[in-house]
């Protein structure tokens, strides 16, 4: 499920008066069955853009600290078998370079879809998509959302 963060802009309207830039994050929110009404147990996923899983050393951090198992392991896949066979004057990786700028964005926009499946996997379920201009405001939303209030 892939939703795209909307942004919205203002410089001036009409009448030439200046106006607020707004930004409006979304966030889909995950949690066990039984347990969405507990601050502690919802997790908000970004619809966005990773870029920590751009970087070449922190997307193994990143893997790791949100339980991505599966894009962890298509890291690893890829850095044990195309930068030894770059060494080799293997002549598919010679450019190992223009490999990684290719596969590393690809791995930025999925990265998030990598930690909802992981989510799904341990049992947790999709509550519900908040938007907010940033996670703050998306967590007041929907916890005002799931008391009542």
């Amino acid at each position: 499920m892939a939703i795209i963060s909307l942004k919205v802009k203002y410089s001036r309207n009409i009448r030439g008066q200046k106006a607020f830039m707004n930004s409006i994050k979304t966030y889909t929110v995950y949690a066990k069955p039984g347990q969405a009404k507990q601050p502690e147990n919802a997790i908000f996923v970004p619809e966005t853009f990773t870029l920590a899983a751009l970087i070449p050393v922190y997307n193994f951090v990143w893997a790791v600290m949100n339980k991505c198992w599966l894009f962890l392991v298509i890291l690893l896949v890829f850095n044990l078998t195309a930068v030894p066979q770059s060494f080799n004057n293997n002549p598919f990786f010679n450019n190992l370079g223009w490999i990684k700028l290719a596969i590393f964005p690809f791995l930025g926009v999925f990265a998030n879809d990598f930690w909802r499946q992981s989510l799904k996997r341990r049992g947790y379920q999709l509550q519900t998509v908040v938007s907010g201009k940033n996670e703050s405001e998306a967590q007041l939303r929907y916890f005002e959302r799931v008391s009542g209030n």
